[in-house]
């Protein structure tokens, strides 16, 4: 049976596949989709129209965004 990996955000949520979060790369603030949450680093797919970009990052470095009308529109408005 396997194991099922629980990780949490910067806040104390937990982090789940398809949820939204924002991070930091570099000097800007992104936003994207949680697609793999793997034991020591979670995968990272930016929103973008442009670019689909991949990123991983560590538990401590994002935040889960709480659904809301908000979140929709930027994902409509900056999505594929």
């Amino acid at each position: 049976m396997a194991k099922i990996i629980e990780q949490n955000d910067k806040l104390g949520r937990p982090v789940v596949a398809g949820n939204f979060v924002a991070f930091a790369h570099h000097n800007d603030l992104r936003v994207g989709v949680v697609t793999k949450v793997c034991p020591k680093l979670i995968m990272i797919t930016e929103i973008d129209r442009e670019r689909s970009r991949h990123y991983r990052k560590y538990q401590f470095d994002l935040i889960v965004m709480e659904e809301s009308p908000l979140v929709t529109m930027y994902c409509l408005k900056h999505g594929k």
